[in-house]
This record gives structure tokens, sequence and C-alpha cells, in this order.
């Protein structure tokens, strides 16, 4: 029986589970999509005398691509594992939220320089009266 975890800069993985035994595999995988946006799947297929169940699973951010990724063994004799990964380039959506913060963030600014502008003036006005009635 084995448990694992590990977190890093880039992401986080975990796994549980024990096989015990002894088996020949065969596997395929494939992918659909290109570098930055893809899907993945792939399968084993074991014989021999084996017994358990693991599972496993993470997450990496690498170069603004999040992938997804999962691993699942099932033995009893014949054993069968699935590993379905995604993986999605999250730089669209960064470039997105920039385009509209920018503009808005000009926007703030534009107005509170304009605001304290028309407040210093508005100072600037009030003492100048306040001289001419002799406050100052």
């Amino acid at each position: 029986m084995g448990v694992s975890g590990q977190i890093g800069t880039n992401g986080a993985k975990g796994e549980a589970g024990a096989i015990a035994g002894s088996c020949a595999e065969a596997g395929v995988s494939g992918q659909v999509g290109g570098d930055r946006n893809n899907a993945s799947m792939g399968a084993k297929v074991s014989v021999g005398p084996q017994i358990g169940a693991k599972v496993g699973g993470g997450a990496t951010v690498e170069d603004g691509k999040l992938t997804v990724g999962a691993d699942v063994k099932l033995a009893l004799g014949v054993g069968v594992t699935i590993s379905p990964s995604i993986t999605v380039d999250t730089r669209p959506a960064k470039k997105a939220v920039v385009a509209v913060t920018k503009p808005v963030a000009a926007a703030v600014t534009h107005t509170a320089t304009a605001v304290n502008n028309t407040a210093k003036k508005t100072g600037k006005a009030i003492k100048k009266g306040a001289k001419k009635l002799k406050f100052w």
C-alpha cells in the first residue's frame, strides 16, 4: 500500500494504492489537438498473477499551459490502466483580461487625475476668495 503526494512550483500530483504480483503489459495512446491545446488517452492491458488498485492524478502549469491528468489501474489477474489527460493554453484568457483591464485602468487614472485637478482648482479658488475677505 502506498500513498504519495508532491507539490511544486508548477503544480501538484498525488497517488494512492497497491498492486501485488507480476504481469506483462501492452498499451496504446493517442492525442487529439496541437501542442498548446489537446486531449490524450492512454490505455494498457496486463496479464499475470496480480491484484490491486492504484489511482493518481495531478495538474501542472508550464509555459502558460494547464495540464490535468489521471492514472487509474485495476487488477485481478487481468489489469486495466487508463490515463486521460487534457492540456489547455491559458494565454488567450490572460490576453483577454489584460485587454479589458488596461483601458479600465487608463480610464480610472484619467478620472482620478481630473478629480484631483478639480479639487486643486477648487482649493485655490477658496483660498483666493478667503484672502479677498481677509480670512488669511
